[in-house]
């Protein structure tokens, strides 16, 4: 996994994929739109943008994480589509899958 990383910096890279969106959160799903952080390389600059910011949406996303104590992955996975980041990475033991970005990554939790 680290040497997948290092071809997609700008990517969250993980072993575990979800998919989340439409109130729902499967395991099985085929399309899966999201890197459960568990086990997840992500940029500093991710970090950044999650941590940092004291007001605004991710701001928001992050205090919805810290109050339920749940939901981090999709918190991290809609920062990063919220600054940009590509898209998510899973590596398994097939080839690299590159996940697609769904619509629904754009728009921040109900508080």
């Amino acid at each position: 996994m680290p040497q997948v990383w290092q071809r997609h910096r700008k990517s969250i890279v993980g072993g575990t994929a979800r998919k989340s969106g439409d109130g729902v959160y499967e395991t099985k799903a085929l399309c899966r739109n999201l890197i459960l952080t568990n086990i997840a390389f992500v940029s500093t600059e991710l970090m950044r943008a999650y941590t940092e910011p004291t007001e605004g949406p991710i701001a928001q996303v992050r205090a919805h994480v810290d109050n339920t104590t749940n939901c981090n992955d999709i918190g991290f996975n809609y920062v990063a589509a919220a600054v940009g980041m590509d898209l998510p990475v899973r590596v398994h033991s097939k080839p690299v899958e590159i996940i697609h970005r769904c619509t629904h990554l754009t728009s921040p939790p109900p508080a």
